[in-house]
């Protein structure tokens, strides 16, 4: 639209003065005026022009987010699986080219810990403890646990029981081998010794009589100490046995089983193993 020239203001076609302003339309040339451009965006921290932020995105669906979930909590229990529940079978602490030392057991006096200054490696009897207590999920089937031999018999004239037998119950309390498990070294055993740390055996008041076996065989070197205990309180004790010579070849195959029960007086006398600990000497 034409523009007059004296004014500014709007003329219409063919109009012969201005509406505004009365001058006469012939003596102008009527303009368009130059629209005015709009003014620069400012420039970003790149040099560009800044542009308008995206629209938000759409929001996940809530079976994405259960399904997420799902899988997170999976990863976490396969994780716990394989890496709490699981126990080695290497059961080897140290080693050289002459010994090895294998350890079944935690060395946690059942999990009650020792007291201040107490050295477990003495001899001397633990300080009495409380029970009933249970094993922890990665304590090594036979240890740190409460046991009644096989052969219990609550119906047996004369039958007597501990507080170990009253406080646990079956299958639970049924001694099980408790396995040390190490890999052969190849060589010829020239001496060895067993440390057990025992509790709660009380053979001469409860009248009842155990038997060991090592990988199967009688171990009597251990049951004429075991059958002479009375660790009544309940506390522990640590003993060290010299292995005869016969069971150096069980000791040289790498894998040693050791089985404490009492399988025939029917007596409810409990006890419990916190460790076994194998030192071997080779040739």
């Amino acid at each position: 639209m034409p523009f007059c020239e004296n004014c500014g203001g709007s003329i219409e076609p063919g109009s012969k003065f201005c509406d505004n302003c009365g001058v006469p339309i012939d003596d102008q040339t009527p303009t368009t005026p130059t629209p005015i451009p709009p003014p620069p965006q400012a420039p970003t921290s790149q040099g560009s022009p800044a542009h308008q932020a995206p629209p938000a995105s759409a929001s996940i669906p809530p079976i994405y987010i259960a399904v997420g979930i799902v899988v997170v909590v999976i990863i976490i229990a396969l994780v716990f699986a394989s890496g709490v529940m699981s126990r080695p079978t290497d059961h080897v602490i140290s080693s050289s080219g002459i010994s090895q030392e294998v350890l079944a057991g935690d060395l946690d006096n059942l999990g009650f810990g020792w007291p201040v200054g107490f050295d477990v490696f003495s001899g001397l009897k633990t300080p009495a403890h409380t029970w009933p207590f249970s094993p922890e999920i990665d304590d090594v089937p036979g240890t740190d646990r409460m046991l009644v031999g096989s052969g219990l018999n609550p119906g047996l004239k004369g039958y007597s029981q501990d507080g170990y037998t009253r406080d646990s119950k079956r299958p639970d309390n049924i001694p099980v081998p408790i396995t040390l498990s190490y890999t052969p070294s190849g060589k010829k055993v020239a001496s060895a010794q067993l440390q057990i740390l025992t509790d709660d055996f009380q053979p001469g008041v409860m009248q009842s009589r155990f038997e060991v076996t090592l990988n199967g065989k009688r171990a009597s070197f251990i049951e004429n100490v075991v059958n002479k205990l009375d660790q009544t309180g309940p506390t522990g004790q640590l003993f060290t046995f010299d292995v005869p010579s016969e069971f150096f070849p069980d000791i040289e195959s790498g894998k040693l089983s050791v089985l404490i029960d009492d399988p025939n007086t029917g007596m409810g006398d409990g006890f419990a193993i916190d460790f076994i600990r194998l030192l071997i000497v080779y040739k």
